[in-house]
């Protein structure tokens, strides 16, 4: 599990800070995704690639139309991207294989199973789990059992290295580290939230909207990536 240095607990750095500041004008603090680590688990997977606004509101579409995330587990694909046809089809996918692997482990979507257990022993098990990355591994022990983790994504890095606060040839690793080590652990599923939001609204891989970007005091590309 990557841990931050202990310059980096308790507080953040001043770069770190500001851009965090920034990031919650923008887009406003991250607000609290309830107590059923199911439904945070299954928010974790699906705002990978858009952040926790969008999936959230993707999410809430299915619980309105199923009773029970086991229902969407069994849905068929057509059924799925008939409720949600602008949803990120790969991401709606890993989000129902991720529920069956669940369901295939635990004998049901019961976490009772995993009560207690510890961090390391949380992602030993979902280590086993079929088809679930490093990253998303992290995203779910960050937002479903609040472990002070953060994902090695690309969506963070390129938001890092825009905003100068990791070099432009940063690789997610060293990314990820220096994310750990300039935030305050309580910190860092807020700042991974809005980090990804931002690189899914405006801060794109390809073609940014840099005349609609309002970190562009904080940018260090301006534009030319």
């Amino acid at each position: 599990m990557s841990r931050p240095s202990p310059a980096g607990r308790g507080h953040a750095s001043r770069p770190f800070a500001a851009a965090l500041a920034a990031l919650a004008r923008v887009y406003g603090r991250r607000r609290p995704s309830g107590d059923d680590q199911l439904d945070r688990i299954v928010l974790a997977v699906l705002a990978e690639e858009q952040g926790e606004r969008a999936a959230a509101r993707l999410m809430g579409r299915y619980q309105d139309a199923f009773v029970d995330w086991n229902e969407v587990r069994v849905a068929r694909p057509l059924d799925l991207a008939a409720i949600a046809p602008d949803a990120p089809a790969a991401r709606v996918k890993r989000m129902r294989n991720l529920l069956q692997a669940l369901y295939e482990d635990l004998g049901g979507l019961s976490l009772m199973p995993l009560a207690g257990r510890r961090p390391a022993e949380l992602r030993a098990w979902l280590g086993r789990l079929e088809g679930v990355s490093r990253e998303e591994i992290d995203a779910i022990l960050m937002a479903a059992f609040d472990v002070p983790v953060m994902p090695a994504s690309e969506s963070l890095a390129q938001v890092l290295r825009r905003l100068g606060l990791v070099s432009r040839r940063a690789t997610r690793a060293a990314a990820q580290r220096a994310a750990l080590r300039g935030l305050d652990p309580a910190s860092y599923r807020t700042f991974y939230g809005l980090a990804v939001e931002h690189a899914a609204t405006i801060c794109h891989a390809e073609l940014p909207l840099c005349a609609r970007c309002r970190l562009r005091r904080l940018c260090r590309s301006r534009g030319a990536w």
